[in-house]
This record gives structure tokens, sequence and C-alpha cells, in this order.
């Protein structure tokens, strides 16, 4: 779900970059449009920032789960 987010804040970001070069060729003002691609990009990078947490976690319960297989296996004289 974490990088579902990720990749629309990508999107939006993309898409707000695009309008911002319309409104500017179109000479039209575009302080506020750009005001909202600086929030979309904190925005993203605090995501980006909390799906790096859930990966390490993830990285880290894959690993004790495996040390603990590994443990069950030397016990049990079994491969497992």
């Amino acid at each position: 779900m974490a990088v579902g987010h990720v990749r629309d804040g990508e999107k939006r970001v993309l898409r707000q970059e695009a309008l911002i070069g319309r409104l500017q060729v179109g000479g039209h003002p575009s302080e506020q449009a750009v005001e909202l691609l600086d929030t979309f990009n904190i925005t993203l990078n605090l995501m980006r920032g909390h799906l790096h947490i859930i990966e390490v976690e993830l990285d880290e319960e894959r690993h004790l789960k495996k040390l603990a297989r590994q443990a069950r296996s030397k016990a049990t004289g079994k491969l497992i």
C-alpha cells in the first residue's frame, strides 16, 4: 500500500510540474501552483521515508524468522 502511495505522489508531482509549465508558457500566474508543488514534494519525501521504515522493519522481521527457523532446525536435527 505504501508503495502505491509513493507512486501516486510521484504522479501528482509530475502532473503539477506539467501544469506549472503550461501556466508559465501561457503567461499565467503560477505562484500558487509552485507552492502546491512544494507541498507535494514535501509530502512525497515523507511518504518515501515512511516506506523506507516499513521496508527496514519487514527485512528485520524476515531475518528474525529465518533465524528462528534455523534454530528449530538445529534443535530437531532437520533441515527446514
